[in-house]
C-alpha cells in the first residue's frame, strides 16, 4: 500500500469532522417562542431566545424563517439577515460572563507545560523552593 499523502490525511479529518456527531445538523426559528431550535447529531438539542442574539434585534419573522445550520463550520447562518454565527461563541456568550472566561483561558494556560515554566520551577527548586510572596505594603 502507498503511503499517505498530506492530500490523503486531509481529506481522511475531512471525514471525521464531517461525522462527527456533536455536529448541529438542523435548525428550526420557533415564532411561538421567539427561539431557535438547534439539533445536533448526536441528539441534543437546545432552543435561544432572539433576544439573546444582539445581531438579529431588528430581524422579521420571514427572515428568521430563513435560518440554516452549516455543521462543517458549526455556524447558524441567517441569509436574509446577512449574519453568520458561530454557534460555540454565542453559546459561550450566553452561558458564561466575560470573568468566568478569563478564569477558564487562565486557568488552561497555567496548566500548560512549557519550557520556560519547567526552568523557573527547577531554579526554585534549587533555591528551596518557590519564593514567598512579598506581603510588604509599599
Amino acid at each position: 500500500m502507498a503511503p499517505m499523502t498530506r492530500f490523503d490525511a486531509a481529506l481522511k479529518r475531512g471525514e471525521q469532522t464531517a461525522n462527527d456527531p456533536s455536529l448541529p445538523v438542523s435548525v428550526e426559528y420557533r415564532p411561538e417562542q421567539h427561539a431557535f431550535m438547534i439539533m445536533h447529531g448526536n441528539g441534543v438539542g437546545y432552543l435561544i431566545n432572539i433576544d439573546l442574539i444582539e445581531e438579529l434585534q431588528h430581524a422579521t419573522q420571514e427572515q428568521l424563517n430563513t435560518a440554516a445550520v452549516d455543521g462543517f463550520s458549526k455556524a447558524l447562518r441567517i441569509p436574509a439577515c446577512d449574519v453568520d454565527i458561530y454557534l460555540p461563541g454565542l453559546l459561550a456568550k450566553i452561558l458564561f460572563d466575560a470573568s468566568d472566561l478569563q478564569k477558564i483561558v487562565a486557568s488552561i494556560n497555567g496548566a500548560m507545560r512549557s519550557a520556560v515554566k519547567a526552568s523557573a520551577s527547577r531554579e526554585n527548586g534549587k533555591k528551596g523552593g518557590r519564593p514567598r510572596k512579598n506581603t510588604e505594603l509599599r
